[in-house]
Order: C-alpha cells, then structure tokens, then sequence
C-alpha cells in the first residue's frame, strides 16, 4: 500500500529519537530503515509501502531522562522525548496537531529549574497562531521538563441538547446555548396547546437524579445501620422465644424493606411552575436548561390518586372544590393502623404539602386558591393529578421511623410510601 503521510499521527508515549521500518519478502526480514524520526519525517514525507510492511515507533525508554509535555487541545497529548533546539511546534507537531477548539491565541508554558533552594516554577505565555506559524520570538526553544498547556476556547462544545413532548405546538429536541432559560425553550416550542396542563408540567434532570440516588443512599444505609444496631441490642438483652421470633420477623422485614429501597431509581424531577413564556420570562421561575433535560407538558389528568393505608387505594375522577377529607371518604376511609396526623399530599408538579407545611398560598389550576384553613390539610382541595398518601403508623415499629426521611429526600414521597406498604405486609 501507499502512504501518503505518517498514518494516525504519533502516540502519546513516542520517543522522538528512533523509527523502524521492516519489510518482509518470502521468508526473509529487511530493515528499510533505523534512524532518528525527526529527520525521518522530514526526509520521508510521503513515504511509499508494500502490504505487510511494518512501521515500529519506540516508545518512551524508562531510562530517558529529558521530556517533556503537551496537554489540551492537540490530537495526541502525552510525554515525549526531549532533543536539543526543540521548539514549540515542534511538540505541536509530535502530538499530531491542534484539534478544531484550540485557542491559537495563547498558550501557556510551565518551565521548573531546579537550584539549591528547591524548585522554582515559572511560566511563558507565546501566541500560538505565531509559534506555530515559525516567529522566532513566540516559537519558543524549549527545555526539559517543560510543559505546554493549550487551551480550548472558552464554552467550547458542538451543541448541547433539550427536549420537549406533550402540549407544545412543536415538540421535539432542541439544541441550547449556555444560560438559555426555560422561557426560551417554550417560545421556540411555539408554546402551549390549548390542551395544555400547566400545573402538571415535568421536568426531569440528570445532576439532579444523581444528587437525589446519593442522598437516598446515605440515607438507606443510616436506616441499615439503625436496624442493625437495634436488633443488635434486643439479642443482647436476653429474650424468650416468642421474643425471637418477633425479633426475626422484624428482621426480615427490615431486609425487604432496604432491599426494596436499593432498586429505587430516582427520577431526578425538578419542581417547576409553567406560564405562559411572556409571562415566565424573568421571573424567579424561570430557570437556566442544562443539557439532558426533558420537559413533558401534559393534559389535565382527570383524576385524584389515594394511596396508603385506606381501604381502597384508588384513582378518583376529579371534582373541583372537593377536599382531601372528601376524597378519603371516596376511598372507603382510613384504616386502624393509619397515621391521620401525616397524612400529605403530593401536588401534580411534585411539591408536597403536609400538615406542617400547609400554610402556603397557591394559585391552582382553575384560578381559585388554597392556603391555612381551620380544618388543616383535610380542607384542602386538590387539582387534577394530585396524589392524597396516608402514611402507616410507623411509631409501632421504631425502626421504621426514619422512612419518612428517606421519603423527603425523593420528592416522589408516594413512592416510597407505596414501597413501605408492601414491604410491611
């Protein structure tokens, strides 16, 4: 075969001092050439081969004491050998080029002598488009142990990507720039259909399911650790064997209960409230996109979800001004083992509103608003989408206790709740 240039550029490891090439004929080996790959490049630019030849480039030698280095925006960055009059381009050059993003105007030079004090560092800055372009005053003659940094220019990236679904004129995925808000992406949608649920907006984020499995982690081992620690100390303590065997049934649900929750995967659902894009622009509610993210803006659901310890956990068609004591009703009512004072709901848009925290006011769906009222949450009434969760009594199993923590960290608190449920029974 024919090559019209040194195929694939240098390895990152390459020794500038020594090429071989072999060519091989029957049975027999020759060697084509061994010498200096500087000179080789320059004497054989284009250099002719047969099918079978053989290109061998040495590596580094652990015993070679004169490097230096190139990182950044070149095609191969890595260590190379050091050879006397060495300039910048040189090493450009040995590292295959500068890739598309490079910043031609400047790189840096990290330079360390060594003198009896110890170490002394410097640094060069040369304009690289010059360096490179043979200016004898930035092509640089470099030393061993130098280090030559080029950058990317700044924010570089092909594009990043958004993506959009549901009622929006024109769904679909969208490429952003950097601090492109939410606003943007809406108007560029075309905005919302007429059938639009803005209430129930969605918007999911990788960094943020990341943060949210870590924290459900450190949290799950915390509650292994608590059931750990307590079986422990009851073992200690000198039971009967009706006592064991309570002691092992709480066991093993502790072990369904964790193993359970390791197979959660959290959503990495952010809580957003949608307008319309004229509206939402500028305001505190619209957020900066960061790559990966997926709005879905749906249809008004229709229904209200009851889930936990009632009698019958249920969808139930939707009723504007009905509460959450309403709803219960519906659902049959709570059971002995409910806990009536947790009871909380988890809004279509994935806030949470509990006993504790009802005292916000918030437009809802159809205009009108909620916020403290004398009956609690029970008086609270709901949208379409929303989710009623009565807890379990968790207090009569002390273990138990630190579910709820666990169920804060999600935000998806009906999850976790649906997997305590069944891991109990």
């Amino acid at each position: 075969m024919t090559c019209c240039a040194w195929p694939g550029g240098l390895g990152d490891t390459a020794f500038k001092g020594r090429v071989q090439v072999l060519r091989i004929k029957g049975h027999q080996e020759t060697v084509m050439f061994d010498e200096d790959l500087t000179k080789s490049l320059a004497k054989y630019p284009s250099l002719s081969l047969i099918d079978g030849d053989f290109v061998m480039i040495f590596p580094v030698s652990s015993v070679v004491e004169k490097r230096v280095t190139i990182a950044g925006a070149v095609k191969s960055p890595g260590e190379f050998g050091f050879r006397d009059n060495m300039r910048v381009s040189d090493l450009v050059n040995y590292a295959g080029g500068l890739l598309m993003q490079a910043n031609k105007d400047e790189a840096e030079i990290t330079r360390v002598r060594i003198t009896p004090q110890g170490p002394d560092t410097s640094r060069i800055y040369v304009r690289l488009h010059q360096a490179l372009s043979g200016a004898s005053s930035q092509n640089v003659v470099l030393q061993p142990n130098d280090y030559l940094f080029i950058r990317s220019v700044p924010d570089w990236g092909t594009y990043k990507t958004v993506e959009i679904a549901g009622e929006v004129n024109f769904p679909g995925t969208y490429t952003i720039k950097k601090g492109e808000m939410l606003s943007s992406l809406l108007t560029r949608a075309g905005g919302f259909t007429s059938k639009a649920y803005l209430l129930g907006g969605v918007l999911i984020r990788e960094s943020t399911r990341v943060l949210q499995k870590q924290q459900l982690n450190a949290a799950i081992d915390r509650l292994e650790a608590r059931a750990l620690a307590t079986a422990g100390q009851k073992a200690a303590g000198g039971v009967d064997a009706e006592d064991v065997k309570q002691i092992e049934s709480a066991s093993m649900q502790q072990r369904m209960l964790i193993a359970a929750l390791r197979k959660v995967e959290p959503l990495g659902r952010v809580v957003i409230e949608l307008e319309d894009p004229e509206r939402l622009r500028g305001t505190p509610k619209d957020l900066p996109l960061q790559e990966g993210d997926r709005l879905t803006v749906p249809e008004a659901a229709g229904t209200v979800n009851v889930v936990g310890a009632v009698f019958a956990s249920t969808a139930l068609v939707y009723t504007p001004y009905r509460t959450v004591k309403e709803y219960l009703t519906m659902a049959g009512g709570t059971t002995e083992i409910a806990d009536d004072r947790e009871i909380y709901v988890v809004k279509v848009n994935g806030a949470a509103v509990s006993r504790k925290g009802f005292s916000l006011v918030k437009a809802s769906w159809d205009g009108s608003k909620y916020g403290y009222h004398p009956g609690g949450i029970s008086s609270l009434t709901l949208d379409p989408g929303d989710t009623i969760v009565v807890p379990e009594k968790l207090e009569r199993i002390p273990w138990l206790k630190n579910i709820k923590d666990i169920a804060a960290i999600l935000g998806n608190l009906a999850l976790i709740a649906g997997i305590a449920f069944v891991a109990l029974r």
